[in-house]
């Protein structure tokens, strides 16, 4: 339980370094420094970047050693090459957490994949929670976080996490414009730490998370998937990609995760009591219901 404990650095930090903060709009390292300020987060954040002195009205930081105090969380938005050692900083530094934004690493090849293990292997070694590589980050509302793009603040009763950026900003856009909003956004990326097994049990003891939705295009640790869905006392809607032949292959393509049989994906959804969604729609709407809408009472409902 210590290892799902220590996402709380993830997911409700007290302080945050932004690596690779940038001084240019457009650029991820400028848009999410933006955020984490808007955001509201009550502690301090801590930009990093050795050739400024001040981003966004905030003193700037040549490197990680020299920052006044570790914060819980770092999000990381460098070259590739550098991630690996620039989460061993943190570790050493005393940092427990890091959002690793940047791409190129297991989607983009063999060398990729080699330089993810290595980030791996370094975070393990030093104690530091991943998420990500290749991911859109997070978003906690109800901790005033932004570790993210868009900016959404709107606090609601649903954890939407997503093996795909571009699919979890389409739900959390969707939860904004109904005014509902999310208890946490995730976009898990390639996985080389945190996966979904690792959010289904954190997320189903989290008070403010009244319905797990997952977009899932591979499972990494199956027996322990199993597992948390089994633990699982909260409702999990699930849409999992690749329910056709050509579905499998893209979805493998998307995050070197395997996507696997869907008629094997069908039976342990049975068995665990999973609410499947077929689509986008359905997964947003199905969240939505579970979230919101009050369980009939008894037995006797017709569907028309």
């Amino acid at each position: 339980m210590e290892r799902i404990g220590s996402l709380d650095a993830l997911f409700k930090p007290r302080s945050v370094a932004m690596i690779g903060a940038s001084a240019t709009p457009g650029k991820l390292g400028y848009d999410i420094l933006y955020n984490l300020i808007h955001a509201g987060l009550a502690g301090p954040i801590y930009p990093v970047n050795p050739k400024s002195e001040e981003l966004l009205g905030l003193k700037v930081y040549k490197d990680i050693p020299s920052l006044p105090s570790p914060p819980d969380l770092a999000v990381v938005v460098i070259p590739a090459r550098m991630v690996p050692e620039t989460v061993e900083a943190c570790g050493k530094a005393g940092i427990r957490a890091a959002v690793v934004v940047t791409g190129g690493f297991a989607e983009a090849g063999a060398d990729g994949e080699k330089l993810q293990s290595e980030l791996a292997a370094r975070a393990r070694q030093y104690g530091v929670r991943v998420v990500g590589p290749n991911c859109q980050g997070i978003n906690s509302p109800h901790f005033s976080l932004c570790a993210s793009w868009p900016l959404i603040t709107t606090r609601g009763k649903i954890a939407f996490i997503s093996q795909s950026g571009t699919v979890g900003a389409a739900l959390i856009d969707w939860a904004s414009e109904d005014q509902l909003g999310f208890s946490v956004f995730v976009s898990l990326g390639n996985r080389a730490d945190v996966d979904e097994s690792d959010c289904i049990r954190y997320f189903n003891d989290d008070p403010n998370t009244k319905v797990i939705a997952l977009y899932m295009e591979g499972v990494r640790r199956p027996a322990v998937f199993l597992d948390s869905l089994a633990r699982a006392t909260k409702p999990v809607v699930i849409l999992k990609a690749g329910r056709t032949a050509r579905g499998r292959v893209a979805a493998e393509r998307h995050t070197k995760s395997l996507a696997g049989d869907d008629a094997i994906y069908d039976a342990i959804f049975r068995q665990y009591r999973i609410n499947r969604a077929d689509n986008l729609e359905e997964l947003y709407d199905f969240s939505k219901a579970l979230a919101y809408m009050e369980k009939p009472p008894g037995r006797r409902l017709l569907n028309i």
